[in-house]
């Protein structure tokens, strides 16, 4: 159980003033000083305390990580898929205005998945979907050269 320190108000004695002398702050009749005392506790935390849960951030950091680089991308392609699939059953008009949303929703998904993870603290889900943009076809590119190179005897 967390220890809470107690609430203290300090309010004027009704027989004048309890430290002797002047009573120059005690004319009004009124309160002196009141409000909530704290302390802070040192901890493994930080050098002022414990640091909160909304400094931490929302759930674990590599959940967000994998959201962010399997799940997120996978819902917009499974989204850009069906848009095109609609698109293709529609009129001119309609087949245009559903590919160009096909199209449309990978941009503004990764736009706006940085965007809000950055602004809701969850900073690995951005990037991991910048992992998925950046790192993944790096990765496939780098194993495309060294593929042509094994396969030319380069290597």
């Amino acid at each position: 159980m967390e220890e809470r320190p107690e609430s203290v108000e300090i309010t004027v004695v009704s027989d004048g003033n309890p430290w002797g002398g002047e009573t120059t702050n005690l004319e009004s009749g009124g309160t002196i000083l009141s409000g909530r005392v704290s302390s802070l506790e040192a901890s493994n935390g930080g050098a002022l305390g414990v640091v909160s849960h909304q400094e931490q951030g929302n759930g674990s950091n590599v959940g967000w990580f994998f959201v962010g680089l399997i799940l997120a991308p996978a819902a917009m392609w499974i989204s850009s898929i069906i848009l095109m699939e609609i698109a293709e059953g529609l009129s001119d008009t309609g087949e245009d205005l559903f590919m160009l949303a096909s199209f449309l929703v990978w941009p503004v998904g990764l736009i706006a998945g940085i965007v809000w993870s950055f602004t809701r603290g969850n900073k690995y889900f951005a990037i991991g979907m910048l992992t998925t943009v950046i790192g993944v076809p790096a990765v496939l590119f780098l194993a495309f050269i060294a593929m042509m190179l094994m396969w030319s005897g380069g290597i």
